[in-house]
């Protein structure tokens, strides 16, 4: 973090880059030297100091031509100061390219990242899904859920609670044949029905995947194909729907075909 004071980066490009390739251990040194002095005292690539300050700094002798020194160091360069000041200006090129403390843009930028997605997925909870169509009408494997299901509250949180789920076939008939085994269970008999969850609720709560114990289970294993069903109307909306498997037809409730006279 040059910009904090604390170290001089040294880009790794630099083992590729030629000018520093042809560069003798000696200048090598006195560039890395240049800029961690440069990270410390400079301000953004430009040091002011003399030119035995200079020499000091760059372990050149008093023998050593200063300009020449400084013209073989890589983006290096320098402006004099009058004859009778002996300040001379260093300048690293390209400082704020190679030393900006990018780190901190880096947090920020991930930082905005994060709460942008956060946000998109705020408003995708946020935003309802689609309404029934106009007329009222809803789509017939909800229809066959909503007859079937023994609590008549909240459908249109039902509704949106299913339309999120967005149940396959194979899925809507698993949340049937579970709504059918838990309407017989002790918990949705007692009190008449008083234990039996919201149906928004049993959906997003996913209750279709509830275990049913054992008594249960043999209570309800070889039901009455009509008992699956609360009335004919609920049968004939999850037939139309495509939600009834050929075990649980009730013939006598289907349309009537026509016989010979």
């Amino acid at each position: 973090m040059a910009d904090q004071r604390r170290w001089f980066k040294v880009w790794g490009s630099i083992g590729q880059d030629p000018a520093f390739l042809s560069l003798p251990l000696e200048a090598l040194g006195r560039w890395t030297l240049l800029g961690a002095w440069m990270a410390v005292h400079g301000t953004k690539g430009r040091l002011h100091a003399s030119a035995a300050g200079i020499r000091h700094i760059l372990r050149i002798a008093q023998d050593v031509p200063l300009n020449g020194t400084l013209k073989c160091l890589p983006g290096v360069s320098f402006e004099e100061g009058k004859k009778d000041n002996d300040e001379i200006v260093v300048i690293m090129q390209n400082w704020q390219k190679y030393q900006h403390d990018s780190s901190v843009y880096e947090r920020v930028k991930r930082l905005r990242s994060k709460r942008r997605r956060e946000e998109k997925r705020g408003e995708e909870k946020k935003r309802p899904p689609s309404s029934p169509p106009a007329g009222g009408t809803y789509p017939a494997p909800f229809e066959a859920f909503w007859t079937d299901y023994p609590r008549k509250e909240g459908k249109g949180a039902a509704l949106r609670s299913w339309l999120r789920l967005r149940p396959t076939q194979d899925l809507g008939q698993r949340i049937l044949n579970a709504v059918a085994v838990q309407r017989q269970s002790e918990q949705w008999l007692k009190d008449n029905g008083a234990f039996i969850p919201h149906p928004a609720t049993w959906l997003n709560q996913r209750r279709w995947e509830d275990e049913v114990r054992g008594a249960e289970r043999t209570k309800t294993a070889t039901p009455d194909p009509k008992a699956r069903w609360k009335s004919q109307e609920s049968y004939l909306i999850a037939l139309k729907a495509g939600a009834v498997v050929p075990k649980e037809r009730v013939t006598e409730w289907e349309a009537p075909t026509k016989t010979d006279p």
